[in-house]
């Protein structure tokens, strides 16, 4: 009876510790929904393989609602200058500075987002522009834009982080000189409009003391927009040998705090890449709201959101502070 009771207590041990074991090792399950009212399933507000560096950059510059993602796990490219293929069998490279992140497309040789923090501190300085660009040293050649792809195309190297956002530290400054922070831009918009509307964006950051902005190529085909037309490919042009893609649009996002914790403002423009903007710009006509992005470009801005927060801040248009 004794040794019945030894081997009983022996393999009862056994159990409790494979059970213990399976329950460490086991896949972590979705979280419940409660005050964020989000789906029952994990978001990563991050990558967790960057290097520390790297991620703090990241988390810096896209900010605590996390770093734009794909609206859907393996999504089909809509509105994207390449064909319907996955998105992530596209290709794409993650650069992480200190002024800035960026997801860079391998295929269209822009990016198809750009983050950055923009602080008070950064835009009182003295740092002229060194308005040298170059290709990204961080980019393999082929698979970035070079020098010579803009050189007599018509098109300005529009910043998507502008270099006037950062006036104290020359070597951020000049990386946003970088080609791979470009998009082939029409020089009506990018010397025009698009820089005023950059003059605001520092503004509203310095009176709310700070902002995460996010900029961007948007590639829209009205076509897309019905079913029975929609093919899952944008008419574009390109231009140089490496063949970068001109959008037909460009956007910025702009998140300020709120007047109290846990409030934000959001405010989102898209700009045609094409025709006159003369003076005044009225920048109402331009503002749309985030949701009407993310279902052009495939991307979700701020996975962060809550369900509930997504109604508030992106499914209608913002204002302007």
């Amino acid at each position: 009876m004794r040794k019945f009771l030894s081997w009983f207590t022996f393999i009862l041990l056994v159990v409790v510790i494979v059970l213990a074991i399976a329950r460490c090792t086991a896949a972590p399950q979705a979280a419940t929904p409660g005050k964020t009212d989000r789906p029952v399933t994990y978001v990563r507000l991050f990558p967790d393989n960057l290097p520390a560096d790297a991620l703090a950059r990241l988390t810096d510059n896209c900010g605590p609602l996390g770093m734009p993602q794909p609206l859907e796990p393996e999504p089909t490219v809509r509105h994207m200058p390449e064909d319907s293929a996955p998105l992530a069998s596209r290709g794409t490279s993650l650069v992480c500075r200190d002024g800035y992140a960026l997801l860079h497309s391998d295929t269209a040789k822009v990016p198809l987002w750009v983050c950055e923090h923009v602080k008070p501190a950064n835009l009182n300085g003295s740092v002229k522009r060194s308005d040298k660009f170059e290709p990204d040293p961080q980019l393999p050649v082929g698979k970035r834009a070079e020098l010579v792809d803009y050189r007599g195309s018509g098109y300005d190297r529009g910043h998507m982080a502008p270099a006037g956002n950062q006036t104290t530290d020359a070597v951020r400054k000049a990386e946003t000189f970088y080609l791979s922070n470009m998009v082939p831009q029409d020089p009506q918009l990018n010397q025009k409009a698009w820089a005023k509307l950059e003059d605001l964006t520092r503004s509203w950051a310095s009176a709310a003391g700070g902002a995460w902005i996010i900029t961007g190529p948007m590639y829209w085909d009205e076509a897309e927009e019905n079913p029975a037309t929609a093919d899952g490919i944008v008419p574009h042009r390109t231009i140089g040998p490496n063949r970068v893609a001109v959008p037909s649009h460009t956007y910025k996002i702009v998140l300020l705090n709120g007047a109290s914790a846990g409030l934000w403002r959001v405010v989102a423009f898209v700009m045609p890449n094409e025709g006159d903007y003369p003076p005044p710009y009225d920048f109402t006509k331009y503002i749309r709201p985030v949701s009407s992005i993310e279902q052009r470009t495939g991307l979700n801005f701020f996975p962060g959101f809550s369900e509930t927060e997504r109604q508030k801040y992106e499914s209608r248009p913002g204002v302007m502070p």
